[in-house]
């Protein structure tokens, strides 16, 4: 919940980011 909300409240201010951190959470998974 604490990475939802990292995410979240830093959406709007890391928009180009934000697709970095999907990126990581997809390794994160693996």
């Amino acid at each position: 919940m604490v990475e939802k909300a990292y995410k979240f409240i830093f959406y709007p201010t890391l928009e180009s980011e934000n697709l970095l951190l999907r990126i990581f959470d997809n390794y994160s998974l693996l």
